[in-house]
């Protein structure tokens, strides 16, 4: 199977599409790594290196992390993916106006088409707004600036870079309870008519530039525990575990792709409306599994979603359980196989952050621990390593957290590591 770069639309008469090499799996397995983490660090078979930039792009920081996922992809013949965002204080429709987000588009283009004539044959994909039908963004809910957006990366484009549209899955929109709502439109978000913005609306349509305006289409799509997050529930006898996090219903990834799932039956089926209906390839741009560990937690504890007799079963079984459930589903050689030629990508959220839904504590999606597990043999990351806070203000990885393992948790993790490096590896041997 071969698995290109750019739709299949656009990919003909392509001298720059990639092919995968022979006997690989048919789609790519992809990390967002922790900001510093030894790139090395991830197995070859990972092929994917996504970096966040925030515009404006000529930030020199912005520069020289692209530079240097630049360099990790180069090494290994891998795919790097930029996610472009706003920097901390911007704002969408000034960034559209001024042309302040064309001029970065126009700079990672040029980036990319330089890497590739430095030998980065694996491609280069510019991810613009992630997200953007969100609310915790400043460019959330702004569909027709959003779609502006996407036309202006359409005029700077080049043969080196391709573009993917990717809005946060769609359950819980339109997501009033997650930030502001200064930015809504509702005569354009509206989808239905009936006068109110609520779950009836279609969480997607609004927000999708057109077919000519991108070449892969996709999601953010976490594993959550149910919703709110931060109640404890009750099970069994009535103890409590000292974390939170559930394990993934089976089929749940696909469920929710292909507007399936049991209990959000409302939400539109991505897969067809966008995949099928448009010959564009799918990439998951963000998954991981939600978990907060004890040592994130405030002094006493912390009451969750897992029922457990011993409180310490947590140091060898909650973890991997949690996170290896979603795993499974997500980096699923099989169901690139079942949809050859319309996957192209699985990327895992390989950092941990606070989350104000949960705040003080702190959301460990971390599966890969590239970064982590790095600190603990004394090895020093390539490239950048210390960013300041403000590099990343406003942006995915604003309180991204740099955490210390030691005792059960470096236990944990490396069981985690370990366990997720197995899995890939049957199904992804490394070129």
């Amino acid at each position: 199977m071969i698995t290109l770069l750019c739709s299949s639309e656009c990919c003909a008469g392509n001298k720059n599409q990639v092919e995968q090499p022979h006997g690989a799996a048919p789609c790519l397995v992809g990390v967002a790594p922790t900001p510093g983490a030894l790139f090395a660090n991830y197995p070859p078979n990972v092929r994917l290196f996504n970096v966040y930039a925030s515009v404006p792009i000529d930030a020199e920081d912005s520069k020289r992390l692209i530079a240097d996922f630049h360099a990790a992809a180069r090494r290994r013949n891998a795919t790097l993916m930029v996610t472009v965002e706003l920097a901390d204080g911007q704002q969408l429709d000034d960034a559209v106006a001024t042309g302040t987000l064309a001029s970065a588009f126009g700079a990672i283009a040029k980036l990319c088409q330089d890497f590739s004539k430095r030998g980065l044959t694996g491609g280069c994909i510019i991810r613009p707004l992630p997200e953007m039908n969100g609310s915790w963004f400043t460019w959330g809910r702004q569909p027709s600036l959003a779609k502006q957006a996407f036309q202006q990366l359409s005029a700077v484009r080049n043969d080196a870079t391709k573009v993917l549209w990717a809005p946060n899955y769609g359950a819980g929109y339109p997501f009033n309870d997650k930030g502001s709502q200064d930015a809504i439109s509702l005569e354009q978000l509206d989808v239905n008519g009936d006068g109110v913005l609520d779950a009836q609306d279609d969480p997607y349509a609004p927000y999708f530039p057109g077919p000519e305006h991108c070449d892969f289409v996709g999601l953010s799509l976490y594993s959550y525990p149910p919703w709110p997050w931060s109640d404890p529930v009750r099970m069994h006898d009535n103890k409590l575990a000292p974390w939170l996090g559930v394990e993934a219903r089976p089929n749940a990834m696909q469920d929710k792709i292909f507007g399936q799932y049991p209990g959000e039956m409302h939400v539109p089926n991505f897969w067809d409306a966008y995949v099928l209906r448009y010959d564009k390839p799918f990439v998951l741009a963000e998954t991981a599994s939600f978990f907060v560990a004890p040592e994130h937690s405030p002094t006493g504890g912390f009451r969750g979603m897992h029922f457990v007799k011993n409180a310490s079963d947590v140091a060898l079984s909650a973890e991997l359980a949690i996170k290896s459930s979603w795993w499974r589903q997500v980096f699923n050689a099989s169901f690139c196989e079942e949809h050859a030629g319309k996957v192209h990508a699985m990327v895992w959220f390989d950092v941990a952050k606070a989350e104000w839904e949960v705040s003080p504590r702190v959301v460990d999606w971390r599966a890969w621990y590239g970064g982590a597990l790095q600190q603990q043999s004394g090895e020093e990351p390539q490239g950048v390593v210390e960013h300041q806070k403000s590099s990343f203000a406003g942006s995915k990885l604003e309180r991204s957290l740099y955490t210390p393992l030691s005792g059960s948790a470096l236990e944990r993790a490396r069981e985690v590591s370990t366990a997720l490096r197995a899995h890939v590896a049957q199904s992804w041997p490394p070129p």
